[in-house]
């Protein structure tokens, strides 16, 4: 064990790789299934678990009991199985579960990410514990609100945003305020969630779907004041106005870091392009809405040539 602890990643490659947004980080070898925790967030302390040991598979399944909640302990023991972990591992570059702890305050939902990661001296399998709570409650909302409203053709079933049939009642709408030459303030952001083919056919279709649901909630967490829709299957679209109108390029850019950190864990990437209304130019919201696509087109294109350069090496 202290020959691992001695030789194990240092922190710096581990945070240089994850990002500060995990609240735990555990560095397990392969080998020995020793364990080194790097990182732990004051509200977590009073979890009381293991930050260092000589068997973190054991550790695991004791502090499981303690910590988590009865309804998703044996999802989550299935899920971080040795054996289980190293087969999904050898196909994807991560692999993810959300389940809930029990602190003071209540359950919390948090999202387990493993991923494997090599140097000289060891093989590792890298766990990162990220505070996920109010992205999985907002999903909830609006999965209430969809089943309480009665309009499903208004809302996306696999997402709870708005749907593809909403957007189409928007755009009607803002073009019939154009055609009037209403005094107008908008933009619109096109999104599309990448590689979903890819996890589709690597993991399955269900696994797409939540990698589907995890851009989601990324758009809905950059342009939070802003409606937006499922107008396909893995592009989405925001109609911004007021606040995340004015913030525009700073949201833009915020997704676009937030674009940085997942390409080194491994999480959702989500290409954008934005264009605002011009009333001296547009003569219909879909002439904003085009150069918003094509804005998203090119920025995809710049994603996959960053990822390709990556993959070279």
């Amino acid at each position: 064990m202290d020959n691992f602890i001695s030789h194990a990643p240092s922190y710096a490659q581990i945070a240089q790789a994850l990002a500060a947004e995990y609240f735990s980080i555990y560095c397990v070898d392969i080998e020995t299934d020793g364990f080194v925790e790097y990182v732990s967030h004051r509200d977590f302390k009073e979890l009381q678990v293991e930050v260092d040991g000589e068997n973190f598979f054991e550790a695991c399944r004791k502090n499981v009991e303690k910590v988590v909640h009865p309804d998703d302990r044996e999802r989550l023991l299935s899920a971080i199985d040795k054996k289980h972990l190293i087969e999904v591992l050898q196909d994807a570059p991560s692999f993810h579960v959300i389940y809930r702890l029990l602190l003071t305050k209540g359950p919390v939902y948090v999202k387990l990410t493993a991923m494997l990661y090599s140097d000289e001296a060891h093989r590792c399998i890298i766990l990162a514990c990220s505070d996920v709570d109010s992205q999985v409650k907002t999903e909830t909302k609006y999965s209430e609100e969809l089943g309480l409203s009665g309009k499903e053709s208004d809302r996306d079933l696999l997402t709870g945003v708005k749907s593809k049939s909403a957007f189409t009642k928007s755009e009607e709408l803002y073009s019939e305020r154009i055609s009037r030459l209403d005094d107008l303030d908008f933009a619109i952001a096109v999104c599309d969630v990448n590689d979903v083919d890819a996890v589709n056919t690597r993991l399955g279709r269900k696994a797409g779907d939540l990698y589907i649901k995890e851009g989601c909630a990324l758009i809905c967490t950059i342009f939070c004041h802003s409606p937006v829709f499922r107008i396909s299957g893995d592009k989405f679209a925001a109609i911004l106005e007021g606040q995340d109108f004015e913030l525009r390029d700073e949201l833009l850019n915020k997704l676009s870091l937030r674009n940085r950190i997942n390409e080194n864990t491994g999480s959702v990437i989500v290409a954008a392009g934005l264009s605002r209304y011009l009333r001296s130019k547009d003569l219909s919201f879909h002439d904003v809405y085009a150069r918003a696509e094509e804005a998203m087109y090119a920025n995809k294109a710049e994603l996959k040539a960053r990822a390709e350069q990556r993959r070279k090496g």
